[in-house]
């Protein structure tokens, strides 16, 4: 398991810091927790707007393999 979230999350802070009229009070990404694994993932989050409907609905991509880095981050099913 990598540890990419967290030194993302930092450097995107470090990165950001000060380019705002007000001080950053947080910044995360899209994650999840595997209750299974206790492992911390990232996920996309997908828009999908339907013909005639206004409200647009969403799902969540999950990923196998750390965007950052390629490292996998779930166990291959059997």
């Amino acid at each position: 398991m990598c540890n990419c979230i967290a030194e993302v999350t930092k450097k995107l802070r470090e990165h950001y810091d000060g380019k705002f009229k007000k001080p950053i009070e947080s910044l995360q990404l899209q994650t999840y927790i595997d209750f299974n694994s206790g492992r911390l993932g990232t996920y996309t989050e997908v828009k999908i707007a339907l013909v005639d409907q206004k409200k647009v609905e969403t799902a969540s991509l999950v990923h196998t393999f750390c965007p950052f880095c390629g490292v996998r981050l779930r166990e291959k099913e059997a």
